[in-house]
């Protein structure tokens, strides 16, 4: 059993064939963002953003590939943090391994390893799913979460069709979907639909994010993570490529029509037969009517009819996301200090400077802080 760190690119697209099988034998729906694609593409879109180096772990025993943990180094607040590919815009963090009776122990091996090697000031992990396989290393090295949230899901096997999974939400919130479609069923002809075919995925694309731009907008939100140029590529590219190869992961993009024009869009995957819902946005005018509510549906019925094993709304968790479902999975975010330097960064910034100054900014009225959002932000 050998484990070596790859840092060229060269050496990442070498890994390209072993990368997919590995996915395709051992990864778990969660893992969706170590697939390969999704993996390099991120790494060509933003490579040239901040400095960040490749440092992905690779274990291979007699010639075989048995383990890919996707790491950069990323050069931030003068310190190296070694932390996972895909940055925010990949939803969980793991480790893509062969499942093996010891699993285990590959697992801290390579984490051994990682230690022995390390340069770096700290080791962040965002986004630990407790699902995740590094899950259960994280307990067992004593880590302790400095924030956590969750990423809601309803368990479709738990329900006969959509209609008995309604029938068991709130009176309220069924009273509301009721009402949306009426109010809006009012403006003209509506038409929903679970997995669009014809929608061009540019046009999805460049729709969603500009619904999305006006909502984060209104409430002095950047969206800098999401709602960027570069981002809009990487997107892009990455739906384009599951579009056209949905044995990898399939592209489904929910919509809601008035009158032909679009007032919600809805970006997802699916993974191992698991719907990750992934971007979604509504015409900003018609918040009050709930279009994205009513599109969400669509996206949910096509599910139950699809025999899909669960629909995740990702994270972060939000009041809107928690009245679907009462399955909320805990999502954490990990610091592990390897120098003095990154233990001020957990202890000083992360989990007392940071807080603070995100509960003034968030106590700001909203007119106030979209003068504050950053420059950067696409819209």
């Amino acid at each position: 059993m050998q484990f070596e760190f790859i840092t060229t690119n060269e050496q990442f697209l070498e890994l390209e064939t072993d990368w997919k099988k590995l996915n395709s034998e051992s990864a778990s729906p969660f893992q969706f963002f170590q697939n390969w694609y999704w993996v390099y593409s991120w790494w060509e879109n933003f490579a040239s953003q901040g400095d960040y180096k490749l440092k992905i772990l690779v274990c291979t025993d007699n010639s075989s590939v048995i383990l890919i943990w996707p790491w950069v180094i990323n050069n931030k607040h003068g310190l190296k943090i070694l932390e996972p590919m895909g940055g925010l815009l990949s939803c969980f963090d793991d480790v893509v391994m062969v499942k093996t009776n010891d699993n285990n122990d590959l697992l801290q091996r390579a984490w051994k390893y990682i230690l022995e090697k390390s340069e770096e000031d700290a080791i962040e992990l965002k986004s630990v799913h407790t699902h995740a396989t590094i899950a259960s290393l994280m307990t067992e090295i004593g880590g302790t979460p400095i924030s956590t949230t969750s990423s809601p899901e309803i368990d479709m096997r738990s329900y006969d069709d959509f209609e008995d999974y309604i029938s068991g939400r709130t009176k309220k919130m069924r009273q509301n979907q009721r009402r949306s479609l009426k109010y809006i069923c009012e403006k003209g002809a509506l038409k929903g639909d679970g997995d669009d075919p014809a929608l061009p995925v540019d046009l999805a694309i460049d729709t969603c994010l500009t619904f999305k731009s006006q909502w984060l907008s209104a409430r002095g939100l950047s969206g800098k993570s999401l709602v960027t140029d570069q981002a809009k590529v990487f997107l892009k590219q990455v739906c384009n490529y599951y579009k056209q190869n949905p044995s990898a992961a399939k592209l489904c993009i929910s919509s809601l029509h008035l009158d032909d024009k679009p007032i919600s869009l809805g970006v997802g995957f699916r993974y191992h037969n698991y719907h990750f819902e992934y971007l979604g946005g509504f015409d900003y005018q018609l918040e009050r009517f709930g279009p994205g509510r009513l599109r969400m549906e669509f996206g949910m019925r096509d599910c139950f009819d699809k025999g899909i094993s669960a629909y995740n709304m990702l994270t972060p968790a939000t009041a809107f996301k928690k009245i679907w479902t009462e399955n909320n999975p805990v999502v954490e975010h990990y610091i592990i200090p390897t120098s003095i330097r990154g233990r001020a960064y957990r202890d000083v910034y992360m989990r007392t400077l940071r807080p603070r100054l995100k509960k003034i900014y968030n106590s700001m009225p909203s007119s106030f802080r979209t003068k504050l959002v950053p420059n950067n932000v696409w819209g």
